[in-house]
């Protein structure tokens, strides 16, 4: 059972949209896990406080998964990122396996600014789903080059604590070589001035496979 955490997506670019004029930044929230319920249970919980709950339109999205009625977190996602459903375990690719185009990498050939910000590890497979394609969420060593590939301009999470562990390959040399400043800590993130950044900040101790 995946274990709950938030995962934000930030994906900057402009769009048409119900408001006069279009919105000059769109940033994505996935609550891995969470449906109507919960938003109705925060609502009732915190009322006003409950910045959500205040959102003027509402939408729902089907991420069930092409082959189970359980959705797992790499399945569900891809839905999100790609528009198309596909097996569980799988990223960034339909139900045939073949790999999809994702709204972040629609919008990197655009020229828009795009970043992914996740308090699990930055390769995890709701994050994933962004910006790799892969049959098996468990392939780190394929996920991860290309996440450091995709040209986001910020990718943020954990996941130095088991670099070059467990099939996760060393992060530092391929975020070097992919030209991203490796932060490790708030201090050194307010202080970065980089293009691209890679921001590192523990986490409790989690088998990479979750």
């Amino acid at each position: 059972m995946n274990r709950s955490r938030i995962v934000l997506v930030s994906i900057f670019f402009s769009t048409a949209a119900v408001a006069a004029s279009p919105p000059r930044n769109i940033i994505f929230f996935v609550g891995d896990g969470m449906g109507p319920a919960h938003v109705t249970l925060m609502r009732e919980l915190r009322g006003d406080q409950f910045n959500v709950g205040r959102m003027r339109l509402a939408a729902m999205h089907s991420t069930a998964s092409a082959d189970s009625a359980v959705t797992d977190s790499a399945a569900g996602a891809t839905a999100f990122a790609s528009g198309v459903k596909t097996k569980n375990r799988a990223l960034g690719m339909d139900a045939a396996l073949t790999s999809q185009p994702t709204v972040l990498e629609e919008a990197e050939k655009r020229g828009k600014a795009t970043g992914v910000v996740t308090t699990a590890k930055f390769f995890d497979a709701t994050p994933a789903a962004f910006l790799a394609h892969a049959e098996n969420r468990s392939q780190y060593d394929v996920i991860v080059p290309q996440m450091l590939g995709s040209g986001a301009e910020l990718l943020a999470g954990a996941g130095l604590e088991v670099s070059g562990k467990n099939k996760v390959p060393a992060i530092e040399p391929l975020a070097k070589e992919a030209g991203y400043a490796l932060v490790t800590s708030k201090e050194g993130l307010a202080a970065d001035t980089s293009p691209r950044t890679l921001v590192l900040l523990p986490t409790q101790p989690l088998d990479v496979d979750h």
